[in-house]
């Protein structure tokens, strides 16, 4: 819970984090249900990385009632119908590692939870001083507010740690976009070249190579 609005109630936070930047994303809404935290990942975290070229494979939670339950479990049944695997972290401990590329060098353990420390912060630099220096009528504007906030933290808040060194979230994420676009790119060439060499193609005389070529079809034949 972030806070109470008046005339409203409680408000809670439902947040993802990603774990190679640091890049969060939150949304906010007057319940915990399972429906609330199945939103952010529809309507924010998959498109987002989906823009990006960037399949989202698993997602880390603890055990709480909005992530967990039976196959019909709509947090689950999302995850599932996405075809994305869910890893939950044991109880009582909130360090569980999403991969042991998670773990740094000379640590002995795994990184204490993205999310609580994310909440942690956002609570300190965001929640506690907006909510005590303005009055919000309504959850929708509050929301405006921690967009705002959420753009600065992903984009223009430097992030010291090894993950980050320094770095902008969005910048991290982004050198990783590029560098598999790079590897991509090199890897087209590196085919290309092989073609070139096994069938004496000049570079510039090198058929276009779609998902149905054949063999036959990159030597000039008829399929």
């Amino acid at each position: 819970m972030v806070g109470v609005l008046k005339g409203i109630g409680c408000v809670y936070l439902h947040a993802v984090v990603d774990t190679y930047g640091s890049y969060a994303f939150g949304f906010l809404h007057v319940s915990k249900q399972p429906e609330a935290a199945v939103a952010v990942l529809h309507n924010d975290v998959l498109p987002f990385y989906a823009k990006l070229g960037l399949p989202v494979s698993a997602v880390l939670t603890d055990n709480g009632r909005e992530f967990c339950g039976t196959e019909r479990h709509p947090y689950e049944l999302y995850l599932a119908l996405g075809d994305i695997e869910h890893r939950k972290t044991k109880v009582r401990t909130p360090r569980t590692p999403v991969s042991s590329a998670d773990i740094p060098p000379g640590d002995r353990a795994p990184p204490d939870g993205f999310v609580e420390r994310f909440n942690g912060t956002v609570l300190e630099e965001f929640f506690r001083p907006a909510m005590h220096q303005k009055l919000f009528e309504s959850v929708e504007a509050l929301q405006i507010d921690l967009d705002a906030r959420l753009y600065h933290y992903n984009h223009e808040r430097p992030h010291l740690g090894y993950r980050n060194q320094g770095r902008r979230p969005w910048e991290t994420v982004e050198t990783f976009v590029r560098r598999r676009l790079r590897g991509h790119f090199m890897a087209s060439i590196r085919l290309r070249v092989q073609i070139a060499r096994k069938f004496a193609y000049w570079p510039d005389q090198l058929p276009e190579l779609g998902p149905s070529t054949t063999r036959e079809t990159a030597r000039g034949g008829v399929p």
